[in-house]
């Protein structure tokens, strides 16, 4: 299954990685819900948080090194199939 609902291959490899936070994030803390002890709920929701956060900053970085600080071309050659009269 391929599916890319963004334009960017960056905009879809940050929504792929929100999607498993948030998955991960339900997946991981249900089991705490029957036991209310607020600190070690609390403590653990920011541990998460500051992962997530981690994260996309991470993602945004590696984007903004990509997009303007990365020096050469993409590629080796450049084709270009000229027609004198097209247009």
């Amino acid at each position: 299954l391929y599916v890319m609902p963004w334009r960017t291959f960056e905009a879809n490899m940050l929504d792929i990685f929100f999607a498993a936070c948030l998955i991960l994030l339900l997946i991981v803390g249900g089991p705490f819900i029957e036991e209310a002890k607020a600190q070690q709920s609390g403590i653990f929701g920011v541990f998460l948080l500051c992962l997530i956060c981690f994260g996309g900053f991470s993602i945004f970085c590696f984007a903004v090194y990509e997009r303007f600080l990365r020096r050469g071309k993409p590629f080796q050659f450049f084709l270009c199939h000229h027609k004198a009269g097209a247009g």
